[in-house]
């Protein structure tokens, strides 16, 4: 019977969710002084982290924007357990470039690799931010729907009550200015029908 379940959609789902959770989860109690991340990054954290948990309250937890922000927390959490890891010695460095390699310039050294941990948490965050901002600018040639300004509001560190105030709001004037336009259509069609019925 339990290896049934554990074959079962709902059962996988549920490990990879367990497992996902994990990945996206950040200490940084016991790692080592240099390994510590700048505090913009950990601002971030704690904005990740509320914004994800604002998300699944308000039962967004599937949406992208939430899975970014936990994309941000796992790369990150790689970025402080491989420098932690590096820093004890659990971790070694990376072998010395081939000498043939050398004509290709390939910049294979322990820097660039170090480099590229910080880089991808910094851009999984930037992107997250930028993506954000389009949604609040009317200009970014995005829809600039409820849902987005919900999630803006969400992101702002809105409650769920109040990100879907945000949303309802923007819906009614949506509903307003839509009423109007059909008022006016109104208006011009019985004109037309006066204009046709004079003798």
């Amino acid at each position: 019977m339990q290896a049934q379940e554990l074959r079962s959609g709902h059962a996988a789902y549920e490990s990879w969710s367990q497992s996902q959770a994990e990945r996206s989860s950040v200490s940084l109690d016991a790692i080592a002084t240099g390994c510590v991340p700048p505090a913009a990054a950990r601002e971030a954290l704690t904005n990740s982290s509320a914004f994800s948990a604002a998300m699944a309250a308000a039962g967004l937890s599937e949406r992208f924007e939430a899975q970014q922000a936990a994309a941000y927390r796992e790369a990150l959490n790689a970025s402080v357990t491989r420098c932690d890891g590096r820093a004890s010695g659990a971790i070694a460095g990376i072998p010395a470039e081939p000498t043939s390699w050398k004509k290709y310039n390939m910049k294979y050294n322990q820097s660039a690799a170090d480099a590229y941990f910080t880089d991808a948490y910094n851009r999984i965050w930037n992107g997250l931010v930028n993506l954000v901002a389009a949604y609040e600018s009317p200009s970014s040639g995005l829809a600039h729907t409820p849902l987005q300004m919900q999630i803006v509001a969400l992101f702002r560190g809105k409650s769920v009550a109040e990100a879907q105030d945000v949303a309802l709001a923007l819906e009614r004037k949506e509903a307003d200015a839509a009423v109007a336009e059909l008022k006016q259509q109104l208006g011009e069609a019985e004109a037309a029908r006066a204009k046709l019925e004079r003798p």
